[in-house]
């Protein structure tokens, strides 16, 4: 498994930031397999950000935010 950085977002704004700031960092929660995937190589991340406790915040706060170009966000429910 590579090394590799990991911060914990505060809110949605923190994490949309941080994702834009690192193009090759990767987003982590409960339920993901993303671990299994860094440890077989398969995903190389270079930063996880940590979305599980950012915000009590709803899909509308997400909404309004100027996500910059080129930031992709999937949102899996």
């Amino acid at each position: 498994m590579i090394n590799f950085a990991y911060a914990r977002a505060t809110d949605v704004a923190d994490a949309v930031r941080r994702i834009a700031a690192d193009p090759k960092a990767k987003f982590i929660a409960g339920g993901t397999n993303l671990i299994d995937l860094m440890k077989e190589d398969v995903e190389r991340p270079t930063r996880l950000i940590d979305i599980t406790r950012s915000t009590g915040q709803t899909m509308e706060a997400l909404e309004k935010l100027d996500i910059p170009a080129g930031v992709d966000i999937e949102i899996k429910t």
